[in-house]
């Protein structure tokens, strides 16, 4: 089995997610108001059943869904011998530059830079755009379109700082490659980028078809260090995935 390093960054992206969207505090509001008025243990029965409801309705709309994709993204690396090391919640510092990370794969393969993109509809934009457009469809009358950060600078971004590691490292000949997870075919980016776009039951798949290398497997556990290193690296919790 693999070798897994880190720990979850989700809970302060949903965190995000929690303060951009204002449902969760409605419903909450609704609960405390009904407990205010309860003058009746049948009342307060009702407001207990409000709260059930709405710690639910909360738990479903904001974590369940994420979880379910991290889950299968560990899944898929955990497949993998003790040969992989799979690190998550990177976060790599160089002086004012960071770079964010939701995996890291070190393998006789080479290093794979796993960026999850947890949605559903389409995401359209060019590489160089600053903004893409988001539309999700879910029926003729329920249609959300938004601008979003195109999320190629991130994963671009954290790529770079990656090479800047291992030249500052003077280690050479690695091969690197940045690849974006997505959940299910209802989740779609049209780009002219060539990064890959990887479904996630595709995952261990994609990672297999890459040739193993003869100069990885003498240096696995020197990357390993280098990346969770307290000199150039730091190795703490942090939200990587844009919020859409």
């Amino acid at each position: 089995m693999a070798v897994f390093k880190g720990k979850s960054r989700r809970s302060k992206r949903k965190f995000n997610q929690l303060a951009n969207d204002p449902l969760w505090l409605y419903l909450l509001g609704i609960t405390s108001l009904s407990f205010l008025l309860a003058d009746s243990s049948s009342s307060y029965l009702l407001a207990s059943l409000l709260l059930t409801f709405s710690l639910i309705s909360i738990y479903v709309l904001y974590f369940r869904q994420g979880r379910k994709l991290h889950d299968k993204v560990l899944q898929q690396l955990g497949d993998f011998d003790n040969q992989f090391t799979i690190i998550s919640s990177v976060e790599l510092q160089d002086g004012s530059k960071k770079g964010y990370f939701d995996y890291i794969v070190l393998s006789p393969k080479g290093i794979f830079n796993i960026r999850i993109l947890d949605f559903e509809g389409t995401m359209t934009g060019f590489e160089n755009d600053e903004f893409w457009d988001y539309i999700k469809i879910t029926s003729p009358y329920d249609v959300t379109k938004k601008r979003v950060k195109n999320p190629l600078n991130f994963l671009q971004h954290s790529h770079r700082m990656v090479e800047t590691l291992l030249e500052k490292h003077h280690i050479k000949y690695i091969p690197l490659q940045s690849v974006f997870v997505v959940n299910s075919s209802d989740a779609l980016l049209e780009t002219d980028s060539t990064v890959p776009i990887i479904r996630v039951k595709k995952l261990k798949e994609y990672i297999e078809g890459h040739r193993n290398r003869a100069n990885m497997v003498s240096i696995l556990r020197d990357l390993e260090d280098l990346f969770l290193s307290g000199t150039y690296t730091k190795y703490k919790t942090s939200s990587l995935t844009p919020e859409i």
